[in-house]
């Protein structure tokens, strides 16, 4: 059973190899990283709290510190936020609410102005409401950022996706 293992496991390795298949983020000897074609996207500023918080997970995977490229493309966001009450519970004053955010971008090349890319994407996530108000605002502030990262990271992941194609 062990030499059969052994078979199986070197024969995927070899139709690896042989297919061409490379990580997302790996490198290359032929041609530029992934990650430094998305270093090259200069994300637009925002003029909303939401709109801050996504773009600033955006930038934060794209182009960690210390790198910079020349910027061959510029990312547009549009973000919005909203709030829906889930569940209801009048015996014990406790609520249970969706916060959703929806993100709207646009990757144009740099030079041109032309668009190349664009999407949509959204992430809805719970927060409890209680008879605390300060507790309440934490938790909706709470909910804000992690729907805002989820959004950021889809975006980015996205790109990339995008960007080892090109």
């Amino acid at each position: 059973m062990r030499t059969f293992s052994r078979i199986v496991l070197v024969a995927a390795a070899l139709g690896l190899a042989g297919c061409g298949f490379t990580p997302l983020y790996g490198t290359t000897d032929a041609g530029s990283p992934v990650a430094l074609k998305l270093a090259s996207i200069s994300v637009t500023e925002q003029d909303t709290r939401l709109g801050q918080l996504v773009r600033n997970e955006i930038v934060s995977g794209i182009s960690p510190a210390g790198s910079s490229g020349g910027m061959a493309y510029r990312l547009e966001l549009e973000a919005k936020g909203s709030e829906e009450l889930a569940i209801s519970a009048i015996d014990t004053e406790s609520l249970r609410k969706h916060y959703r955010v929806n993100v709207s971008f646009a990757l144009y090349d740099a030079s041109s102005g032309k668009s190349v890319y664009s999407g949509k994407t959204f992430s809805q996530v719970s927060y409890d409401r209680i008879d605390a108000p300060v507790a309440n605002l934490q938790a909706q502030v709470n909910a804000q950022e992690r729907a805002a990262a989820e959004t950021g990271r889809d975006i980015r992941t996205r790109l990339a996706a995008f960007l080892s194609t090109q």
